[in-house]
């Protein structure tokens, strides 16, 4: 949670040192913004992963790993029809 503040909260600071438009600062924001929630649950998601896999439990972690794939897909989709 301490990342995850640090993030939002110097998100601005972060985003305004890069050499972008202006008109594309508000879009840096929002994508800076979902790559430390992405970090994040990336964090949370380790240990369980490792849980699963100590256990051999294959299954559950190939529907795990098609889902995360299905939504980086997604999220592409979404991005390229947003721009």
């Amino acid at each position: 949670l301490l990342v995850l503040g640090l993030g939002f909260s110097l998100a601005g600071g972060i985003v305004g040192q890069l050499n972008i438009p202006i008109y594309h600062t508000d879009d840096a924001v929002t994508f800076f913004k979902l790559c430390v929630v992405n970090l994040v649950f990336m964090v949370f998601r380790l240990p369980f992963i490792a849980l699963l896999i100590s256990n051999e439990k294959m299954s559950v972690y190939a529907s795990i790993s098609i889902f995360d794939a299905v939504l980086k897909f997604l999220g592409i989709l979404v991005l390229s029809y947003i721009s």
